[in-house]
């Protein structure tokens, strides 16, 4: 059986052509629509799935998407990133627009299921996917079932308080203290000047110490943030993905040497590592809830 899975992002929309045992038989991607989001993207979406229906014989289609998403209703509820997009009844569009079985799923749900199917997870039955961009997001697989919550809504990391006085300021959640974007931040207020992300790792490798203090100030608040999860979860695993995530050995190492001198004896097990699909994660997990429909708890 052959599946379309797309993954919804604001710059592109990725898709791909995946079988049962999880190759990827096609892939590619298009620019997201920018204006009324909650017409236009279902609109593209049923273009793509008509055109290709026709050659692969597509028993589902997989949405992984930004926002919070109700699989159960089928219902884009509210993202922040597009416009237009919220409340937007994806399923039924897609459905009515190919008669093609329709299922959505939030993007970082669907990162981790497809790192437990086919990635960094896969021998494992408790993991945490965690990702770093411009937020902290994140996922739990509890014995290789995605952790949904009473109200679809569990694993929002990114809302933790990691740091800082005041208990429920927006200040010091993870967003703001262990995302990539708040390392950036961190340096630009230090420093004056305007960074990317890769330039500023340049300059910690080669230790000036304005880089290197906001770096170890950066990951101290990450180890808080992991730390905290673990002690939540016990996985056998942590899962990190995200642009920082492609500095390897380096990055790695270091997350994983203060987490052990930090964290509790009993928590010493978990092993933080780098996610193994990059871009084809949220692909193959909209792929994977086609797959196995009873994929949550």
């Amino acid at each position: 059986m052959n599946y379309l899975s797309y993954d919804i992002g604001g710059t592109f929309i990725k898709y791909g052509i995946i079988n049962d045992e999880g190759e990827i038989l096609l892939k590619d991607k298009f620019h997201t629509p920018k204006e009324n989001c909650k017409t236009t993207i279902p609109a593209e979406l049923i273009k793509k799935a008509n055109s290709l229906n026709s050659e692969y014989n597509l028993k589902n289609i997989g949405i992984s998407t930004a926002g919070q998403v109700s699989s159960t209703k089928g219902l884009v509820g509210y993202t922040a990133n597009l416009p237009d997009f919220s409340n937007c009844k994806i399923v039924e569009a897609v459905e009515n627009g190919t008669g093609i079985k329709t299922l959505v799923e939030n993007d970082a749900n669907c990162a981790a299921l497809g790192e437990m199917w086919k990635g960094a997870g896969k021998n494992f039955r408790y993991s945490v996917c965690i990702t770093l961009g411009t937020g902290v997001g994140g996922a739990v697989i509890i014995n290789r079932e995605l952790y949904k919550g009473a109200h679809e809504v569990a694993s929002e990391f990114g809302r933790l308080i990691i740091g800082g006085p005041v208990p429920g300021s927006d200040e010091f959640v993870f967003d703001n203290t262990g995302s990539t974007k708040s390392l950036i931040k961190r340096y630009e207020l230090l420093t004056g000047e305007s960074i990317t992300g890769e330039e500023l790792m340049k300059l910690v490798k080669k230790r000036k110490s304005e880089a290197l203090y906001v770096y170890m100030e950066f990951l101290n608040y990450l180890i808080t943030g992991i730390r905290t999860i673990a002690y939540f979860f016990d996985p056998e695993v942590i899962i990190i993905g995200g642009g920082i995530s492609a500095q390897g050995k380096y990055f790695f190492d270091k997350v994983n040497s203060i987490y052990q001198n930090t964290v509790l004896p009993a928590y010493k097990h978990i092993k933080i590592v780098k996610a193994g699909l990059e871009n084809d994660a949220g692909i193959l997990g909209g792929a994977y809830i086609c797959k196995n429909q009873d994929y949550s708890i």
